[in-house]
């Protein structure tokens, strides 16, 4: 992650890496919760998501068809 020119990742442990070594990152967020989970650096660590109103979730499988994965831009 340190060598990486950027790091485009849908984990948060991943993200926060990317952070503490300062290398530039897109953090996709599905269901978690972006202003609990993201890094706070917002200039250098994008995030992609849709706004959902069943975030956050915590189902392992989404009972209702993935609208934050399926709307995705």
């Amino acid at each position: 992650i340190q060598g990486a020119e950027l790091v485009v990742t849908n984990d948060t442990g991943t993200s926060h890496i990317a952070c503490g070594v300062k290398t530039p990152s897109i953090v996709v967020h599905l269901g978690s919760d972006a202003s609990r989970w993201a890094p706070r650096d917002r200039e250098h660590h994008r995030l992609v998501s849709v706004d959902v109103p069943c975030r956050p979730c915590e189902h392992r499988v989404c009972p209702i068809d993935f609208p934050c994965a399926m709307n995705l831009p």
